[in-house]
């Protein structure tokens, strides 16, 4: 008797601790101001594709909502989706000021889980639909085809694979195991960097034996589930790895994109050294010659903890280009001190989706161009 009891406590504490599945099948959203009639024809989609494709349509506004309050959903949907999102009308720029995805009272939304389409101005970005703030709004600049969303990760698949022992530098071979929690799944892997797809990469069994340094990267599936968030680990084994490799990067906030750098020298079988020194928005110029006593003793402190450095990255981006390279070159030669064989790059910015740079308007002309016409 004793043990029945013990044994209807713990199903009862597994329960507790396994929620159930987030079947989307209500939703609450609130207009943007004057939005109201342009939601008509909207649609709250689902997908197991991608953050971007393969979506199916879970429920359309079909009449204008009430200004200045929050309008609810509720619809039939057995299906757990990973992608969630809301897609307006043709013509609406997809203007809305909140809107949140529930599993019955279960709320699936919020700004931790949240992503969207670009829009021009920073104040109706799509981070707008889901601070809690219905005087804020997501109004995209592309009037079709824009959109906000949620992606679920493991809460809507299997639960993301762990690799044991996890991912580091060892002095001997490894013998490394694939765990995930969720019943049922399947957990399938590459060796060759390639992501796992249901029907690409191996299918885990036991163990994997890593003898040499080896990148291992896993998914896990369910069956009629998105697949489960990549898991990778690089493995970099004493006898079959590389002397160390470091690199050093000099900017602002972009630059802190460079910890990839790590990513692509351990697969190489690097050990690999990591060091940056950036300030937000901060050219190169300004990296230099900052007037903050802190900001000083952080870059000295910085470089006084680097022995050597093989690849240097710098960020100009300020549009006194003779200044930007002078700087530039003045902390080529600072690092040359420590390592004259150091190899420099410049960091070069993508192309802004939104086109307001003064170069992107006309009005800073190309050198090249200013020299052949004569014009300055």
């Amino acid at each position: 008797m004793k043990r029945s009891i013990l044994l209807l406590a713990l199903s009862a504490v597994l329960c507790a601790q396994t929620p159930s599945p987030p079947v989307v099948n209500r939703v609450r959203f609130y207009p943007a101001p004057g939005g109201e009639q342009a939601m008509v024809g909207g649609q709250f989609a689902g997908s197991n594709v991608s953050p971007t494709e393969g979506f199916e349509v879970i429920a359309t506004i079909s009449s204008a909502p009430a200004a200045h309050e929050w309008t609810e959903l509720t619809f039939e949907n057995r299906r757990v989706y990973r992608w969630l999102r809301y897609v307006g009308p043709r013509e609406s720029h997809s203007k809305i000021a909140e809107v949140e995805f529930y599993s019955g009272e279960r709320k699936l939304s919020g700004p931790g889980n949240a992503y969207g389409s670009v829009a021009k101005v920073a104040q109706h970005s799509w981070q707008q639909a889901f601070d809690g703030k219905p005087e804020s709004w997501f109004e995209s600049h592309i009037a079709d085809g824009e959109f906000v969303g949620v992606d679920l990760r493991d809460i809507a698949t299997a639960r993301t694979p762990a690799l044991d022992p996890p991912a580091g530098e060892y002095p001997d071979a490894q013998r490394v195991a694939l765990k995930c929690p969720t019943p049922g799944a399947l957990i399938r892997y590459t060796l060759d960097g390639s992501t796992p797809t249901a029907k690409n990469g191996l299918l885990y069994s036991g163990p994997i034996e890593v003898k040499t340094t080896q990148t291992i990267a896993a998914v896990a599936f369910l069956e009629d589930r998105a697949p489960s968030p990549l898991a990778y680990g690089t493995y970099l084994i004493a006898s079959s790895s590389k002397p160390g490799f470091t690199t050093f990067h000099l900017g602002n906030s972009l630059t802190q994109t460079t910890a990839q750098f790590a990513r692509y020298a351990q697969t190489a079988g690097y050990r690999h050294s990591y060091t940056i020194f950036a300030m937000p928005g901060a050219p190169t110029v300004k990296l230099w010659n900052s007037s903050l006593a802190e900001e000083k003793e952080r870059l000295q402190k910085t470089w006084n903890s680097v022995a050597r450095v093989d690849q240097l990255t710098v960020q100009p981006r300020d549009f006194n280009v003779a200044e930007e390279a002078d700087y530039c070159i003045r902390f080529f030669n600072l690092v040359r001190e420590k390592t004259p064989e150091v190899q420099p790059w410049l960091y070069v910015e993508w192309t802004e989706a939104i086109r307001e740079r003064p170069t992107d308007k006309g009005l800073v002309c190309p050198a090249r161009r200013c020299r052949s016409s004569g014009r300055r």
